[in-house]
This record gives C-alpha cells, sequence and structure tokens, in this order.
C-alpha cells in the first residue's frame, strides 16, 4: 500500500500531545490481509516519518517511509522525452529507495 502525503494526520489530538494523533490509526483491517503487508509512506518529512515507524500501532503490518528530501531526488534520474522502457536509471531509483523490500525487524 502507497500513500503519497505529508504524513500528519488529519485528526483531532491534546492540546500538547502530537503522537496521540499515531496511535490512533488503526491498520488493524490490514493486520491479515496478506502474510507480508506493507505501507509506504513517501513524502513526509524526517521527524513525520519516525512517528509513523515508531508510534502507529500494528503487529503484522510493515512500515516503509521514504522521506520528502530523498523523494526530491526521482527528478535527477528521470530523462525527458525518453520512453519507460529506457528509464533503467529512473526505475533502478525506485527499486532501491520506494520499492526496498522491508524486513519484519522492529514490528511492535
Amino acid at each position: 500500500i502507497v500513500m503519497l502525503t505529508d504524513g500528519i494526520p488529519d485528526t483531532k489530538s491534546a492540546r500538547n500531545d502530537s503522537l496521540s494523533k499515531y496511535k490512533h490509526i488503526n491498520l488493524s483491517g490490514l493486520e491479515y490481509l496478506s502474510k507480508n503487508t506493507t505501507v509506504r509512506i513517501l513524502y513526509p518529512r524526517p521527524t513525520v516519518a519516525v512517528h509513523w515507524e515508531k508510534n502507529v500501532p500494528r503487529r503484522r503490518v510493515r512500515m516503509w517511509t521514504v522521506d520528502d528530501e530523498v523523494m526530491a531526488t526521482w527528478k535527477s534520474h528521470y530523462h525527458k522525452g525518453q520512453p519507460p522502457e529506457n528509464q533503467a536509471e529512473l526505475w533502478k531509483w525506485i527499486s532501491d529507495n520506494v520499492d526496498f523490500r522491508v524486513r519484519s525487524a522492529g514490528i511492535l
């Protein structure tokens, strides 16, 4: 599952508790969807990415975030005017950064 987002949940939280937003994200519907379900969050700021990785409750779902600073570099690998089959550099970047195989270590 791929999400293109700034990563900041649009939910209410206590005034001085920014982490509770992440603790209320419910991934239970994805837990047994497949043996290897990964949620990929693309474009969050690094500090927001850490909140997704550490504070969203989950048991089997894997979490992979790619920071906005890394995502901005895809353009340097894209060759304008070239068909997709000639974009080997871009496909390698996608494979290395977005389609990275996530290990289950560290899941709560």
